[in-house]
């Protein structure tokens, strides 16, 4: 049903976007369709769940079915936010429409609480509602797979836009879907949030190079989409980033500035009313809760940049992503949060590749933001004491522009390819197998240098994966499914 499902869905977002915004050829939307299956295939094709099934085995009440169903230990509990969050927020949703109520109250914690207005649920999304029409462990491995989608297709646009052949294209849209942050958050309302980036950014830039009531329309589209999605602070982070894009590309054009300006306000406004359904109620029960209290509390006191040797330590974990995730040999640092900007070491090396080759003002653009994304997530003292002082970031999680800086990355990586390709610069040759060998030779398990030695992993520590877990439990018997209490 998933699969049938999503098909269907990916197949009428393809027809929209060659009708509306550019055509595409029939290899291109095939691909399109079939990057996100590399992942979520098994579970589309077999019916089975794209989840942290596994986790609730291991706790009250189905503690004593876990040997019976042969689940032997956990995959990745990192994910605990999924099954204990996500998943029961899902049900409320599908339970409150199809009982014919607004999905307002969740009945199922305590004695209720709000619903939509948590934002997380993103109760209101078009990709939440068309997710509840199938089974809630069927509507999460749909809600995967369009999420990869869309951020696949997002990046595929984008990349066209800036004068990128179809298949280096493709290889964006791989980039930015597979990326560490995306594919470790994909089922977090942070992820499905930050697949909006790429569709912002092209609207953007439409709005620039031709500001009129049609790109005014996409880019409100697109707003209101990321504002559904159900995370207010990542909408804001997106549209931080699509400001300075916008603006750069305004300071190239140097004409129309008002057009400009007009439509994008515009777009803006109408998002705004149209999500105020979703918005009103959240700004309403946000005073209410701990988590408000807590970010405008003490949070906006306490120094938020960290020692320079802790921050080297995310730096070279977002260079090797599997050095996150785990416990580290020192106090400082011990733990590696998991947001990363780590996008593949292909994706670096063209990257880098683009950053020395390639002329274009996007080449700086992506560089800075690039850039400013990677310190951000290091928490480096300098910046996160800037960023401390100014409204609305003061009391946002800023290391998660790092979602940006993986972006950013990509589409370097993209640039870079398609420079290489256009006059088959023969240095591309030369750069990828330097840095096949850096990268290898930086992996090995081999200390040669004391520097790098305070910021080893703890070897007797287990490896945690940042791929969601996808166990067969769903597909073993139909008496076996696990029942997702709440």
């Amino acid at each position: 049903m998933s699969f049938l499902l999503y098909i269907a869905v990916a197949l009428l977002l393809l027809w929209i976007a060659n009708r509306v915004l550019m055509p595409l050829s029939r290899v291109a939307m095939l691909a399109l369709i079939v990057l996100p299956m590399c992942v979520t295939g098994n579970a589309l094709l077999t019916g089975g769940l794209f989840g942290p099934v596994d986790l609730p085995y291991f706790t009250e009440p189905l503690r004593d079915m876990r040997v019976p169903l042969g689940v032997a230990k956990p995959h990745n509990g990192t994910l605990s936010d999924l099954y204990a969050q996500m998943i029961p927020w899902r049900k409320a949703v599908q339970f409150a429409i199809s009982h014919g109520r607004w999905p307002l109250w969740n009945p199922f914690i305590l004695s209720g609480t709000q619903l939509a207005a948590a934002a997380q649920p993103a109760a209101y999304s078009p990709f939440t509602l068309i997710a509840c029409l199938l089974p809630v462990a069927h509507s999460i491995t749909f809600s995967a797979a369009m999420t990869f989608f869309l951020a696949g297709l997002g990046a595929f646009l984008f990349a066209r836009a800036l004068g990128c052949r179809e298949l280096v294209a493709l290889s964006a849209a791989a980039g930015w879907m597979y990326a560490g942050g995306m594919a470790f958050f994909v089922l977090w309302s942070l992820g499905s949030s930050w697949a909006w980036l790429p569709f912002v950014l092209f609207a953007t830039r439409r709005c620039v190079h031709d500001p009129g009531v049609r790109s005014a329309a996409f880019l409100m589209t697109v707003l209101t989409l990321l504002l559904l999605a159900g995370h207010p602070e990542t909408a804001f982070h997106i549209v931080f980033c699509g400001s300075l894009y916008g603006l750069v590309e305004l300071l190239a054009m140097r004409r129309n500035a008002g057009r400009v300006l007009a439509s994008a306000a515009a777009a803006g406004v109408i998002a705004l009313l149209l999500s105020a359904i979703y918005l009103l109620p959240m700004f309403e029960a946000a005073p209410q809760t701990m988590e408000q209290q807590f970010r405008t509390g003490g949070y906006r006191d306490v120094p938020r940049g960290v020692t320079l040797a802790e921050s080297g330590a995310r730096i070279l974990t977002d260079v090797f992503p599997h050095l996150r995730g785990r416990w580290w040999m020192r106090k400082v640092p011990h733990w590696v949060p998991l947001e990363t900007s780590a996008a593949g070491s292909i994706i670096v090396a063209l990257a880098v590749y683009a950053l020395f080759r390639v002329r274009r003002r996007e080449t700086a653009c992506f560089g800075a933001l690039a850039l400013f994304g990677i310190l951000c997530g290091a928490a480096w003292s300098p910046l996160a004491a800037l960023l401390q002082k100014l409204p609305l970031f003061d009391i946002a999680l800023n290391e998660r522009f790092t979602f940006a800086a993986a972006f950013s990355l990509v589409i370097l990586a993209a640039l870079g390819l398609e420079h290489a390709l256009a006059p088959r610069d023969k240095s591309l040759g030369h750069a990828l197998p330097i840095a096949l060998i850096i990268f290898a030779a930086a992996a090995s398990p081999i200390d040669p240098l004391p520097v790098l030695r305070a910021t080893l992993p703890d070897p007797r520590a287990p490896t945690r994966s940042h791929h969601t877990a996808c166990p067969r439990l769903a597909a073993a018997r139909p008496d076996a499914r696990p029942r997702f209490q709440i």
